[in-house]
């Protein structure tokens, strides 16, 4: 578990420990829903600079979803993302579109 201390909190192991149990958590996701999630909970918009801040969260997401992926605990298929392996039907399918 990484320290609490402010840099401990906010390192690249902490975010992708986040990263990993929000896709756990959600099973079915998107890069740009972790992204979201990861912005709204580090609160960025109230530090200085909110833009690149978020820019700087987006492409840090964006690669811990890519080193999960390459390691085989997450898999991408589409735009989607899911802990595991995806399933064998399409989400569109699912739902009874395609």
């Amino acid at each position: 578990m990484p320290k609490l201390t402010s840099r401990g909190s906010r390192g690249l192991k902490a975010l992708s420990i986040r990263v990993r149990d929000i896709v756990k958590d959600k099973f079915q996701t998107s890069y740009k829903e972790v992204a979201d999630i990861m912005i709204q909970e580090l609160d960025i918009m109230s530090r200085p600079d909110p833009e690149k801040n978020e820019k700087n969260i987006r492409r840090r997401v964006y690669d811990a979803l890519n080193v999960l992926i390459a390691t085989g605990i997450v898999a991408k298929k589409s735009r989607y993302v899911y802990w595991g392996s995806p399933p064998k039907v399409s989400p569109n399918q699912q739902n009874g579109v395609d």
